[in-house]
């Protein structure tokens, strides 16, 4: 009789805090179904060697308590141990569940497992025919999914999938003070909702592998095996070069876990062009609740919308398809927030949730139009915020050319210009100046509000106002928004008329 067959029969009930029905089934030497739940859930009692697992009680004694239970985090109900092993008590999420490397690699316009199995060197036969399987188990189970877009934004999919991985973040650190501390795609479960629909869990809370092999060469490790804990407990040196232009400062970081909970080692290891607040390289012990995390999050996302994890050998991030971060700027300025040098800089769980990524386009709409109300109401630090960002928001490629232009009503159909133009000059307003950003979002604002009186043409262009009209408006110029929600945050973000956008409810 195996120990956790031994524990089910003598303590029947305190496995899931008395909700449990009648335990049934066994457990292997990995895991295996032990019990059903009143509600129908199953428990899955993970064995644990303790010579390959370390097991942090104190967080899982946490996670453990009902009240701590989070729909976005995979349900421990208890936790027991041996001389040999850890016992552990989880939700068993579903006889489909899979993990978002699973996912990321089934993409159709993404899965190139032999290559990823070649490079990683260390695919055998077995974890050959596990990869079949779990890719036969994520195809049975979604059919015609993609996690980016053809214009290679990140489709509502991966979106959702963030968003969940977020809100079980905000639980970790904003409710239960718990990092994670091992965050990658493995320990992301994707199961299905009881409306049927794909849900992230975060897993393996409180879960490493015992002395780590020190990955070299490779920022983000994903091994082939699918395991409990992390191949690495050991955050190697960034490498910046081939996500940032060349020659931008950087400051890199090398965290390594020490005794103490919730805190970590940092090395500063300064770039070639860095001029920061340390003058020579040194080590310092910090408090960087959450941002290990968040770093963590902002990698995954990357390599959902790349397909290769960062950074490898090279100093350029290369990229299996043809998406990539720059291809939509309210995902790269995302990224780089989630990895920025400054452990204080980095946003919270719940301010990444606040991120213009996660609106819907009602609400970007919305907004663009409350950035010009509050700088009508002669706002000159955000008029003044807007207008410098004219090079970057303004300046492209005329509408339905190649041709670079430097004035934004060149970047819009004609006939669209020219109806609203004489619109204002009928009315008596002021004719719109096409070199500034302000001058841009005055036009959004007021083709907003005589929406519906549009001629049959200009309606067609621009579409429905809750759904096509910002998308039109996106596709024209891809950095307003960006632009714009950083020069208010800096600005004027703390405003209680910006509250619903940087502090209200996401």
């Amino acid at each position: 009789m195996s120990r956790v067959t031994e524990v089910l029969g003598k303590q029947k009930s305190a496995v899931t805090n008395d909700n449990m029905e009648e335990e049934r089934g066994y457990v292997s030497d990995t895991s295996e179904v032990s019990s059903v739940l009143d509600d129908g859930g199953e428990i899955l009692v993970r064995q644990l060697s303790k010579a390959q697992f370390y097991v942090d009680f104190n967080k899982i004694r946490r996670l453990v308590k009902p009240r701590n239970h989070h729909t976005n985090i995979v349900k421990y109900y208890r936790i027991d141990d041996d001389d040999t092993f850890y016992y552990l008590y989880v939700e068993r999420c579903g006889t489909t569940s899979f993990n978002l490397y699973d996912l990321v690699q089934e993409d159709s316009a993404n899965f190139r497992p032999s290559e990823d199995a070649k490079n990683d060197g260390q695919c055998s036969s077995s974890a050959a025919v596990q990869i079949k399987e779990r890719s036969e188990s994520v195809t049975d189970s979604v059919r015609n999914f993609t996690l980016v877009l053809d214009n290679g934004y990140p489709s509502p999919l991966l979106l959702k999938l963030m968003r969940e991985m977020l809100l079980g973040l905000v639980q970790l650190h904003d409710k239960l003070d718990i990092i994670h501390g091992e965050l990658k795609l493995q320990n992301v479960l994707i199961s299905k909702d009881i409306n049927g629909d794909l849900c992230a869990k975060l897993s393996d809370i409180g879960i490493r592998k015992q002395n780590p092999r020190r990955t070299t060469g490779k920022y983000f490790h994903f091994p082939n095996q699918f395991e409990a804990g992390s191949d690495s407990g050991i955050y190697p040196k960034h490498n910046l070069s081939g996500v940032f232009a060349q020659g931008v400062p950087y400051q890199g970081v090398i965290y390594e876990s020490v005794d103490a909970p919730n805190r970590w080692t940092q090395t500063t290891i300064q770039g070639p062009n860095y001029k920061g607040r340390f003058s020579s390289s040194r080590s310092r012990r910090v408090f960087v609740k959450g941002a290990t995390d968040m770093e963590a999050l902002g990698r995954i996302f990357a390599y959902c919308i790349n397909g290769v994890p960062l950074f490898d050998n090279t100093k350029t991030v290369a990229t299996k398809r043809g998406s990539s971060l720059s291809d939509c700027p309210e995902a790269l300025d995302l990224y780089s927030s989630l990895l920025n040098q400054d452990l204080e800089d980095r946003p919270r769980a719940i301010e990444a949730l606040r991120h213009p990524l996660f609106w819907n386009p009602e609400k970007k709409l919305r907004f663009l139009c409350d950035a010009y109300q509050r700088c009508d109401h002669r706002h000159a630090k955000l008029s003044n915020a807007l207008n410098r960002t004219a090079q970057r928001v303004i300046v492209g490629k005329r509408n339905g050319s190649e041709e670079i232009v430097k004035t934004w009503d060149k970047r819009i159909h004609e006939d669209i210009y020219i109806y609203m133009n004489d619109h204002v000059k009928t009315r008596g307003d002021r004719e719109y100046d096409c070199n500034s950003v302000l001058e841009l979002l005055r036009f959004i604002r007021n083709m907003v509000l005589d929406h519906g009186t549009f001629p049959t043409d200009v309606q067609v262009t621009v579409g429905s106002l809750h759904k096509d009209f910002y998308s039109y408006f996106e596709s024209c110029f891809p950095y307003l928004l960006i632009e714009v929600y950083n020069a208010v945050r800096h600005c004027c973000g703390k405003e209680e008329y910006f509250s619903r956008y940087f502090s209200g409810d996401s």
